[in-house]
């Protein structure tokens, strides 16, 4: 049996574009406010997104590896 399906894949793509968007809105919160400008992430940030990327990756296999799907 294959664990690996059209709906896994759709789910991991979910998962790291709801990680992207989860560590955009934590930049907009901690920023200051100064300007009408988006604040621009910092190296650091950057660092943070691929860790959260990376993550959310090894979350999504675990679950993989774990819920057998039912055929």
């Amino acid at each position: 049996m294959f664990i690996f399906n059209r709906n896994r894949y759709i789910a991991l793509v979910g998962m790291i574009l709801v990680s992207v968007l989860i560590w955009y809105n934590t930049i907009l919160l901690t920023n200051n406010f100064q300007n009408n400008q988006l604040p621009i992430p910092t190296k650091t940030q950057y660092m943070g997104l691929v860790l959260g990327i990376g993550i959310s990756f090894f979350y999504w296999l675990k679950q993989c590896m774990t819920i057998i799907p039912s055929t």
